[in-house]
C-alpha cells in the first residue's frame, strides 16, 4: 500500500513540475522572446487563386505573369528606402541587397561606417558580394582583387599592376543613412543627391525602445502602393478588422 501511495505521490509531483515548467516557458515566450511573424510571398493575398486545378504557387506565377503593367512615370518613386537593419552587418561584412529594380552591395567599412554601392564588378562584372572582402572601408573584388572606395566608388588598387587605374573602373555608388537602427537608400529616378532625410527617433537611438519583435509580410504588389494603401482611411475602415489581439 505504501509503495503504490509513494506512486502516486510521485506521478503527482512529476505532473506538477511538468505544469510549472510549462507555465514560465509559455511566460517566457510572451514576454521576454521577440516575436517575430513572417509570411512568406505565397501565403499573402493569393488565396483565391483556385482556378484550373494547378498547384497554389503556379496560379501565383500565371496571375503575375497576367498583369498589365500601369503606366508609371517611373518604377520606383524618389525617396529614401529601408534595405537593411543595421544588426544584420557588423564590421568587415557584406550583404546582398534586391531592391528597387537593382542590386545592391550593401557592406561595413572597419570604420563602422555603412556602404552601399552596385553589386557587380565594372571591371568584368562579378558580383562582389558572392567571396568579395572588405578592406579598410573598401570593397575587394573577388575574382582579381580589385578594391574599390566605398565613399567615392573610385578604384583604390589592382594588386598586379602599378599604373593609373582605368578611367571605366568606376564602382557606382548610392547615396546611404544609418539610424534609427536601419540601412537607408536614397533612390531617385534621375541620380539626383537626397533634397531631405528621415526624421531620428531619439527613443531608439538612446536605447530607450526595446526590440520585441516584429511582423514581417511579403506582398507581392508595387513599393508605393504600401504608404498609399494606409493613407486610405476610408478603405482601411471598410476592409479591416479593428479586433487586435495584444500579448504585451
Amino acid at each position: 500500500m505504501d509503495t503504490l501511495d509513494d506512486f502516486y505521490f510521485l506521478s503527482l509531483n512529476i505532473i506538477l513540475w511538468i505544469i510549472i515548467f510549462s507555465g514560465c516557458y509559455i511566460l517566457f515566450w510572451l514576454f521576454c522572446l521577440p516575436m517575430n511573424r513572417i509570411r512568406k510571398l505565397d501565403e499573402t493575398g493569393w488565396k483565391h487563386l483556385n482556378y484550373g486545378g494547378g498547384k497554389h504557387k503556379q496560379n501565383i506565377w500565371i496571375a503575375r505573369k497576367n498583369r498589365k503593367q500601369g503606366n508609371y512615370p517611373a518604377p520606383f518613386p524618389n525617396g529614401w528606402f529601408i534595405i537593411a537593419e543595421s544588426r544584420e552587418i557588423g564590421k568587415g561584412q557584406i550583404r546582398q541587397v534586391d531592391a528597387l529594380g537593382k542590386t545592391f552591395a550593401v557592406f561595413r567599412g572597419e570604420s563602422g561606417h555603412i556602404y552601399i554601392t552596385e553589386a557587380y564588378c565594372p571591371h568584368l562584372g562579378a558580383n562582389l558580394c558572392s567571396g568579395g572582402k572588405v578592406e579598410n572601408d573598401c570593397i575587394t573584388c573577388p575574382f582579381h582583387s580589385w578594391s574599390f572606395s566605398g565613399l567615392d566608388g573610385s578604384c583604390s588598387k589592382i594588386p598586379y599592376s602599378t599604373q593609373k587605374p582605368p578611367k571605366n573602373s568606376q564602382l557606382k555608388i548610392y547615396q546611404s543613412l544609418e539610424q534609427n537602427g536601419m540601412i537607408y537608400v536614397w533612390n531617385h529616378n534621375k541620380d539626383e543627391p537626397a533634397t531631405w532625410w528621415p526624421d531620428v527617433i531619439p527613443e531608439i537611438e538612446n536605447g530607450q525602445y526595446i526590440y520585441q519583435g516584429r511582423s514581417e509580410y511579403y506582398v507581392n504588389c508595387h513599393i508605393q502602393e504600401i504608404p498609399e494603401n494606409g493613407a486610405d482611411g476610408a478603405h482601411l475602415n471598410r476592409n479591416i478588422n479593428n479586433q487586435i489581439l495584444l500579448f504585451r
